[in-house]
């Protein structure tokens, strides 16, 4: 058996090695968080407590359309429609009147830090909303556990103020809320959560 001169097994394994470099397999890119549901048909079931009242509320994915990496999701909520808007620099809410979407969690901000928001109303009815991005903690509620994380934020308008803080998981939207309405404390969670197909 001829032995192979060391000068074309260094020259062969040198033609090798840049063709074994470009087959190593490229690394994902990070998923982007969307922080509402964007599968048609998945179902959020909410349930309300005021006081001695509790409610409930059906929130249902009717249609999404992409573009540009946002997802604008209409939603049916007790019969009218609800829209958000998801992408990789937060959530956005717009009313059923067609106002400007209200960024209620902004992802382009860091912990601890503002963004504020200005809601005109009819006549001289002006809501300002300042919104705080906090934490991603671990939140506990009927439909299960999540990831989520708090927005403390705060509505002024001409006569009251009012605090709240909500919690928002990926992928599912808001599973917690707490606020203080006159006077009387006001929570909301998220009791069922049904994933579209």
């Amino acid at each position: 058996m001829t032995a192979i001169p060391e000068i074309v097994m260094r020259w062969s394994l040198a033609l090798l090695l840049p063709t074994l470099a470009l087959a190593a397999p490229v690394p994902k890119a990070k998923e982007v968080e969307l922080f509402y549901p964007t599968t048609v048909g998945t179902k959020r079931v909410l349930e309300m407590k005021r006081g001695d009242t509790t409610t409930e509320t059906t929130e249902t994915v009717d249609k999404v359309e992409e573009k540009d990496g946002v997802h604008t999701v209409a939603v049916n909520l007790n019969g009218g429609t609800t829209t958000f808007l998801a992408s990789a620099k937060g959530l956005s809410r717009r009313a059923p009147q067609g106002n400007d979407p209200t960024p209620i969690l902004r992802l382009d901000v860091k912990e601890g830090e503002t963004w504020e928001y200005e809601l005109k109303g009819p006549g001289n009815n002006t809501r300002k909303m300042t919104y705080t991005l906090g934490k991603r903690e671990e939140v506990e509620v009927k439909a299960g556990k999540f990831q989520a994380v708090r927005v403390e934020s705060e509505t002024a308008t001409n006569k009251t103020a009012q605090k709240a803080t909500t919690w928002f998981a990926p992928g599912v939207g808001i599973v917690k809320m707490e606020y203080d309405a006159g006077g009387q404390k006001v929570s909301q969670e998220l009791k069922e959560f049904t994933p579209g197909k």
